[in-house]
């Protein structure tokens, strides 16, 4: 990364802070009581990416003036999961 990439890594990381996610932790807007079509959202260095991996820092500033809010996800342990039921053979798809 070079310079401002980096300082742009940095920022993201007090963003995502400061909505009370991590960085690259899955995420829905809420607006309306319910979530936003392009949900679920992360905060990553490059910035607010959306379920089809487009960038949408447009919904950051909403994000902060509160008109729309954070709903963090349930954890489930996808990856974990999906390895134990490929080493056992079974075949059901996890969400």
């Amino acid at each position: 990364m070079n310079g401002k990439e980096n300082k742009v890594a940095e920022l993201m990381e007090k963003v995502a802070e400061m909505l009370g996610v991590e960085l690259n932790e899955e995420f829905n807007i809420i607006g309306d009581s319910k979530p936003l079509y392009y949900s679920p959202y992360k905060i990553t260095e490059r910035g607010l990416i959306d379920k089809d991996n487009i960038i949408r820092d447009d919904r950051l500033g909403d994000l902060f003036r509160g008109i729309y809010k954070v709903q963090k996800l349930p954890w489930k342990p996808k990856m974990v999961m999906n390895i134990i039921m490929h080493h056992y053979g079974i075949n059901l798809k996890l969400n």
